[in-house]
């Protein structure tokens, strides 16, 4: 596998464990109640939690994977 193909798929993995992350962080906040009209403001503070959680989890494995390529010599 090339640099630039290696570098695409980390981008890849970061993204699709930020897509798991926000979506299990909204599931876990119940986002079956998204039907009863009290619960949209929770509903709303889990979308905004989950998206924090994303982006957590895109930055840690962003930043794994640079140390790891960094302790490869770039390669």
């Amino acid at each position: 596998m090339s640099p630039t193909e290696r570098r695409h798929h980390n981008h890849q993995v970061a993204l699709w464990a930020a897509l798991s992350a926000f979506f299990g962080s909204v599931a876990a906040f119940g986002l079956f109640d998204i039907l009863n009209p009290a619960e949209w403001v929770q509903y709303l503070g889990a979308i905004f939690i989950a998206a924090i959680t994303a982006g957590g989890v895109y930055a840690h494995q962003r930043l794994e994977d640079a140390k790891r390529e960094e302790a490869n010599g770039g390669n």
